[in-house]
């Protein structure tokens, strides 16, 4: 499951929220803003990504997607 969030602010906040909850999670920047990862009790995988972007092209990193026009 995939859902927004405004920026990278409300990614360091929902990690710190994750992370008070003892929640395993990882936060990275992905290929055009930042993303939080974590699974939910029945093992789903929640990918929260930001709307904001982070302004580097890693369109041509192994492992990256390339941003949609």
């Amino acid at each position: 499951m995939i859902f927004a969030v405004a920026d990278k602010a409300a990614v360091d906040a929902w990690s710190e929220h994750l992370a008070r909850l003892n929640i395993d999670h990882q936060v990275a920047q992905a290929t055009i803003g930042w993303i939080v990862v974590f699974h939910d009790p029945d093992g789903l995988e929640i990918h929260l990504y930001s709307r904001e972007r982070h302004g580097q092209d890693l369109g041509g990193v192994a492992g990256r997607g390339r941003a949609a026009a």
